[in-house]
């Protein structure tokens, strides 16, 4: 096991004492120390985050001014967990990267994947609630049906880019105080368990039981 590089035991020790209410580092000083933490470990990840909550605001806007409907809820709910979610997501995976002790092109494979996947995801997902039509198990039109095998795919591709991050977390042990690099491993196969479920529901071309897809 090799030493802990000092910059991320500061990392770690600036998050666990502002987590506890004790850090004398203010709230906007800790946001931009984060923000060019997420460059430093991925710029491309963290472009997506940023991307995402970017949007995030623009959707939020067109919520309060779009009054149609999708299964009785405005048109922007959806979306809006998406962008939240896929922004953590990003974010989350471009933290843990650094952490890989495989190969240049296999970390590089991962970022490109994740980001590329999720991009197409909410892109979809955006443009149909544009639409005003729903974004998921939608097969009204043949072009719906088509957006979401294109979805489908991109969910396929990156629990392929999970497993893969899982195979090189576990591969070789990372710089790490073993407690925490144990949280990264279990945290990627819990999110690996997560797309496993979705993969089933997409084989079973619905995510609900007694109520209208979307």
């Amino acid at each position: 096991m090799k030493v802990v590089p000092a910059d991320e035991l500061q990392h770690l020790a600036v998050l666990r004492h502002w987590r506890r209410g004790r850090t004398c580092v203010h709230y906007n000083g800790l946001v931009r120390e984060l923000a060019r933490e997420f460059h430093r470990r991925d710029p491309l990840l963290a472009t997506v985050g940023w991307a995402n909550f970017g949007f995030l605001a623009v959707v939020a806007v067109a919520a309060l001014v779009d009054e149609r409907t999708i299964l009785g809820l405005n048109p922007w709910v959806k979306p809006s967990k998406f962008l939240v979610s896929v922004g953590l997501f990003a974010w989350t995976v471009a933290w843990f990267l650094p952490y890989v002790q495989g190969p240049r092109w296999a970390v590089r494979t991962v970022s490109l994947g994740v980001a590329g996947t999720m991009t197409v995801e909410i892109i979809a997902i955006l443009v149909r609630s544009a639409r005003g039509v729903r974004s998921h198990f939608n097969f009204d039109t043949p072009l719906d049906g088509a957006i979401f095998g294109v979805m489908g795919l991109g969910i396929v591709v990156n629990t392929l880019m999970l497993a893969l991050l899982t195979v090189l977390l576990f591969a070789r042990p990372a710089a790490l105080p073993r407690p925490y690099l144990w949280a990264v491993r279990l945290g990627v196969l819990l999110s690996l368990a997560g797309s496993a479920e979705g993969a089933l529901m997409i084989s079973q071309r619905a995510h609900a039981v007694s109520v209208a897809e979307g």
